[in-house]
C-alpha cells in the first residue's frame, strides 16, 4: 500500500502554477503540436512563495487509516486567473484517455518573469485558472456514467518515480459499501469512513507515488469542482485489480475550508 508521509527534513517554500512540462527550465515555455502541425505553447510557469501550511487539527499523519488527510497552503500573494474565456470541453473531453493537457482548470498563479517571483502587480494568465469548492456532494447518488478526473506529475507505474509531464485521466467510482469490504478484506487495519471515497483501481487507471494531494475533478455544468483529493491506495497503482485508490471528500470539509479563508 503506498502511503506517503511529508518528510521532516523538506521545507515547501512555493508553489509553481501554470506547470506542464517540469523537465523543462522554469523560465521556458512549454509547448505541443496542434493537429494542423502548429504548435500551441503556454507562458512561463508562475511561482508564489507559500505564507502559511494549514493541516487539519484531526490529521495524524500515522494513522493507517488516513483520516482528515487535508491540508490548505495560504500563499503570499493574491493570484490571478486567466484573461482569455477559452472552451473547457476539449479538455474534458481528452481526459477519458490518460493523455497530457495543459488546459485542465487546476491551480491559480502570480505573475513573473523567467522565473522570477514579482512582488506585486496583478495581471491575466492563460492556463491558469481556479476550480471550485463542491456545491453538493455528488458521489451521494452518483449517475452511472459519472466521470471523475484525477491529474498529476505522479509515477506512470510501479517501476517509475514520476512524469515531468502532467498527466490526466477519467478514473471508474466504486460503491463506498463495496470499497469498505474490499479494504477489510485486503488491509484489516485500514477502516475506511464516511469522509472518504474511492475510485479507480481497475481498467489500468488509478493515481500513484506522488499524485498525493491533487484533485478529484467532477464537470458540474460549466464549472470544474474538487470533489476530493488524493490520499492513499495499493502500491500497484492500478497495474492489477487489487483495491481502488482512496480520497478525502472535499465537501466533507468545506465548513473548515471556508473557515480559514481570509475576507
Amino acid at each position: 500500500m503506498r502511503i506517503c508521509q511529508l518528510e521532516r527534513s523538506v521545507r515547501r517554500t512555493n508553489v509553481r502554477l501554470g506547470e506542464y512540462n517540469t523537465g523543462n527550465e522554469i523560465s521556458e515555455r512549454d509547448c505541443v503540436r496542434t493537429a494542423g502541425g502548429g504548435w500551441d505553447c503556454t507562458d512561463p510557469p508562475l511561482v508564489i512563495p507559500i505564507e502559511q501550511f494549514i493541516v487539519h487539527e484531526g490529521y495524524r499523519p500515522w494513522d493507517p487509516n488516513k483520516r482528515n488527510d487535508i491540508a490548505l497552503l495560504r500563499l503570499k500573494y493574491t493570484a490571478p486567473y486567466t484573461c482569455r474565456n477559452r472552451s473547457q470541453t476539449a479538455a474534458a473531453s481528452a481526459s477519458k484517455k490518460r493523455v497530457t493537457s495543459k488546459r485542465m482548470p487546476l491551480q491559480s498563479g502570480w505573475p513573473i518573469t523567467g522565473g522570477r517571483v514579482l512582488s506585486g502587480g496583478r495581471s491575466c494568465r492563460d492556463f491558469i485558472r481556479p476550480i471550485c469548492l463542491p456545491s453538493t456532494d455528488v458521489t451521494q447518488d452518483p449517475p452511472e456514467d459519472i466521470a471523475l478526473y484525477a491529474a498529476g506529475w505522479g509515477a506512470l507505474n510501479i517501476t517509475t518515480v514520476h512524469s515531468d509531464i502532467k498527466q490526466h485521466t477519467s478514473l471508474p467510482f466504486t460503491n463506498f459499501t463495496e470499497c469498505q469490504s474490499i479494504y477489510l478484506r485486503k488491509y484489516k487495519h485500514v477502516e475506511l469512513w464516511n469522509k472518504q471515497l474511492c475510485v479507480g483501481g481497475r481498467d489500468g487507471r488509478d493515481t500513484c507515488r506522488k499524485d498525493s494531494g491533487g484533485p478529484l475533478m467532477y464537470e458540474n455544468g460549466r464549472v470544474y469542482e474538487v470533489v476530493a483529493v488524493v490520499s492513499f491506495g495499493p502500491s500497484t497503482c492500478g497495474g492489477a485489480a487489487v483495491a481502488p485508490g482512496v480520497y478525502t471528500k472535499v465537501h466533507e470539509y468545506n465548513a473548515w475550508i471556508r473557515s480559514h479563508i481570509r475576507p
